[in-house]
Formats: C-alpha cells, structure tokens, sequence
C-alpha cells in the first residue's frame, strides 16, 4: 500500500521512531533500524517525478509499489525476538523456514566502503575492514552451515575505504540527505538500544 503524504522533497519525515530525508522526485529511500531488543523498524518512502512523496508498506515488492499496483504478497513467516525460553525451542537452524522479506531488492552490484576513521580504538581498523569484507562475501554467496546453495543473485564490491567522515546518519539514528548511490559502513553515537541504522 501506498500512503500519499504532506511532505516535500528534501524534508525530513519520521514514523514510529525512524526518520529519513525525503528523495528528490524519482527516487526512492529505505532505512532500517536495528534495536539491541532484536526488533526492527522501517521506513521506506518514494518521490515520484512530480514530486509527490509517498510511504510505501513493507508488503508491497518490486516495481509493481512503484506503478501503484499492489505486488504478490509473498508468504512470510516471523515473530518477536527470541527470548531465552523461545531460544530453548527454536527449530533446528537448518529446518527453520522463518524469514523476513523486504520490500526491495538490487538490479545491479552493490558498492561499499568502509571509513575507518572514526572505528572505536578498542576495534583495529584492518581486522574491523576484513571482517565486513568477509561478511559481505557471505551474503552474496549464500554461506552457511545447512549446505545449502547459493540461490542469492546479489552481488557486492567493495571500493576501499572512504575519506568520509560519516555515514549519512545523525546522531540521533536519522538518515540524512543520502542522494550520492553510495554505501558505507562507519561507526557512530546512535540513541541508546539502538544497534544499527541500514
């Protein structure tokens, strides 16, 4: 579904705890908050070419939110963070059918970087660097412990570390102006219990 709302290119918009800049006209914005709870929340906004900006729901998939069309909803199996009672019973990682599917996906390779100015001195730079490389590596090829293939079309490139300072995020957990097609990895302050912004 598709929320028209009273905001203009450029202007900052906030639901439920996550806020972002609105695109410019023809662009789209996803961001992803990460809570020490496990929970997640979302917000993903698009700017058509007249300059409306709209709130798309995490149920609508592809090209067919961006033609107003409501796409085939997927079958989406989820649940709350595991508590230490939930843990006790989890199924099998290997049987487990759980997942969360988000409402985008990549045409083409992702490029990221990493700046490794601001790394916490506690963490060395080179080991924090290989280890991202690692672990975007493992996305894009599937790894994992069930011998499962890779079924993952993405694919990512690391461009090096960047001279940024930041990445387009405020201190305060709110995406910023982020309009360069760029993708980074930096550390930061974020509000406390939250892990991560994507």
């Amino acid at each position: 579904m598709q929320t028209l709302l009273q905001a203009r290119p450029g202007e900052r918009v906030t639901n439920d705890g996550v806020a972002v800049i609105a695109p410019m006209a023809d662009f789209r914005v996803f961001a992803e908050v990460v809570l020490d709870s496990g929970e997640t929340k979302t917000l993903h906004l698009r700017t058509d070419g007249q300059g409306k900006v709209y709130s798309i729901s995490d149920g609508m998939f592809d090209d067919a939110a961006y033609a107003g069309e409501a796409a085939d909803e997927p079958t989406v199996v989820s649940g709350d963070a595991a508590s230490e009672d939930a843990v006790a019973s989890a199924p099998d990682p290997c049987a487990d059918t759980g997942r969360n599917l988000l409402p985008f996906a990549w045409s083409s390779a992702t490029q990221w970087s990493f700046t490794d100015a601001n790394t916490p001195p506690s963490n060395d730079a080179s080991k924090v660097e290989a280890k991202l490389q690692s672990a975007s590596t493992n996305i894009a090829t599937s790894q994992n412990s069930c011998g499962l293939s890779d079924r993952v079309g993405a694919t990512a490139l690391y461009a090096g570390r960047s001279a940024e300072e930041v990445v387009q995020i405020a201190a305060d957990g709110s995406c910023l102006d982020a309009t360069d097609g760029t993708s980074g990895v930096s550390f930061g302050e974020l509000p406390s219990g939250v892990l991560a912004v994507l």
